[in-house]
């Protein structure tokens, strides 16, 4: 089947993934991308995508809008890092991790976790870092916008802490500077803080 996978069911989503385990470790071609990748990439609903895939077999091109429910977007996200762990450090084609996906479409979608968003990234994030916490968890259909953003951008760091001292190739900027794009000043200041070394990077070029 083919068709516009934005509207593909999440209950779909989980049978494909049930029904083809492996799948969520294999890059597509000619993209490199693993599920994870397509995943994290959110688009706002009043844009359209020419994004299709033959869910069959391969699940991958998953471009998630607004207009589906942001908690089970969240817990999508979840469950591949749960089922492939090593995906969260895999590069694609571009050499783009899904961290670099993930924040490059928040800056293209305008969308923030600031307070305008209902939500602010503050110190939880760090003390996660430090500490390996679990950190809140997205698990109300009702949840804002901005604070599942602000989970995820969480989910995503903890499970790789290194990825902030990973360049996006594609923009050439550290993810600290990609949520800087986004104009979120609070979220940029909680990255920076978690690893302030890009600054001292940045300086020596």
């Amino acid at each position: 089947c083919r068709g516009s996978v934005s509207t593909v069911p999440w209950f779909l989503l989980d049978y494909f993934e049930w029904k083809y385990p492996n799948q969520s470790r294999q890059p597509d071609t000619p993209f490199g991308k693993l599920p994870l990748h397509h995943a994290v990439v959110l688009q706002q609903n009043n844009r359209k995508t020419s994004t299709e895939s033959s869910l069959g077999r391969h699940f991958s091109d998953l471009v998630v809008q607004f207009s589906s429910p942001a908690a089970s977007w969240y817990r999508w996200v979840q469950k591949l890092l749960h089922v492939f762990p090593g995906g969260i450090r895999a590069e694609d084609a571009q050499g783009r991790l899904p961290i670099h996906c993930f924040l490059d479409s928040i800056q293209r979608a305008q969308i923030t976790t600031s307070p305008s968003q209902s939500s602010e990234i503050d110190d939880e994030l760090e003390t996660m870092l430090k500490f390996g916490s679990t950190g809140a968890i997205a698990n109300s259909e009702e949840s804002s916008m901005g604070q599942i953003l602000k989970d995820a951008t969480n989910l995503l760091v903890r499970s790789y802490p290194g990825c902030l001292q990973k360049v996006d190739p594609v923009s050439g900027l550290f993810p600290s500077f990609q949520m800087a794009g986004s104009g979120d000043l609070d979220a940029t200041y909680h990255l920076l803080r978690a690893c302030p070394s890009v600054l001292v990077e940045c300086g020596r070029h």
